[in-house]
């Protein structure tokens, strides 16, 4: 109300003419000062959302780059352990693979061993020494072609490894370059 009465006042002077034009300047200057004033502090309001969109900007895209890696430590985790897992297949087929051997290198003891009988002709008639010779045959054919699957198996499995190796090796890469140390 009391500025009402201040704002009539001062209407009434200007018209009449009492305060002049002094006052009606001044008026305008304080007008001015406080456009001035109020476009400051729109300017700084602006400023300061703009930081804050930038700042939230900045944070969702921390945020999506830790998504990023989580999600690349955990597959690091998981083709480690099929790595490990791989590797032990791989550890076995070469154990069994040296039993093979070893079983193969008995056999061709054994047939030359037989081989040295039928000579000496200590064993039984011809016949029989054709069939446990052709038996010998198909029993080292046997362990061979295991061995040969053994092989083919390893190589499946050693290959099998690289890729998942070549794969880990991306992904920590990535990790590396936007984790700190």
């Amino acid at each position: 109300m009391k500025k009402a009465l201040l704002c009539l006042l001062m209407a009434g002077f200007m018209c009449t003419g009492f305060l002049g034009e002094d006052l009606a300047s001044a008026a305008n200057l304080r007008g001015d000062d406080r456009l001035a004033h109020e476009i400051r502090t729109l300017a700084a309001a602006i400023d300061r959302l703009a930081t804050l969109y930038e700042e939230g900007k900045r944070q969702a895209e921390q945020d999506a780059l830790s998504r990023k890696l989580d999600t690349a430590i955990a597959y690091l985790n998981f083709r480690s352990r099929r790595i490990e897992l791989l590797e032990q297949d791989l550890q076995e087929l070469k154990i069994s693979r040296d039993r093979l051997d070893t079983f193969l290198i008995q056999m061709v003891e054994k047939e030359n061993l037989l081989e040295a009988q039928a000579r000496n002709s200590t064993i039984g008639s011809a016949a029989e020494i054709e069939r446990a010779r052709k038996e010998h045959d198909l029993r080292v054919k046997m362990v061979q072609e295991r061995l040969d699957r053994v092989d083919r198996e390893a190589i499946i499995l050693e290959n099998k490894i690289q890729e998942l190796q070549d794969e880990i090796s991306s992904v920590e890469s990535f990790v590396q370059r936007n984790l700190e140390f």
